[in-house]
């Protein structure tokens, strides 16, 4: 008896898991993790700063694990166009609590931005924002 309650209590959680994702049609990597598709649509080698929590990193990386990463605690205290460019940074990725008076600006001036939403409900909802420095690429190309 007792170790017929100890796998039912094992099982609960994966079990619950498998019901939440038949439930919710959550079926493809991005809408499991919750982060936004455009991050699988990126060209592969495609490389991301984080700027939100340790946990995105992986979800960063892509359904293919292709994209390339900057984890959160390789960033400067002050985000500068330098250390963009040095890193050849294309992307930068935030997470932050859902807020109803809308989101903050960007993160460095001369950003462009490539995709902005909210991901989640009610308690859970968060803002998405990903900013694309293709701006501050070219224009450290031109003389």
């Amino acid at each position: 008896m007792a170790f017929a309650i100890t796998a039912c209590i094992l099982a609960f959680e994966p079990v619950y898991t498998i019901i939440q994702t038949a439930r919710y049609h959550t079926w493809i990597r991005s809408s499991y993790l919750g982060y936004p598709e455009v991050i699988d649509e990126l060209k592969p080698g495609s490389s991301i700063l984080n700027l939100g929590e340790e946990t995105l990193n992986f979800r960063l990386a892509g359904s293919h694990l292709t994209n390339r990463v900057i984890p959160n605690w390789e960033r400067p205290p002050t985000l500068t166009a330098d250390f963009l460019r040095s890193g050849h940074i294309e992307f930068i990725a935030e997470k932050s609590a859902h807020q109803a008076s809308g989101a903050a600006g960007a993160p460095l001036e001369g950003l462009d931005l490539y995709f902005s939403g909210v991901l989640g409900k009610d308690a859970g909802a968060a803002d998405w924002r990903i900013w694309s420095t293709r701006q501050l690429r070219q224009h450290s190309d031109t003389p």
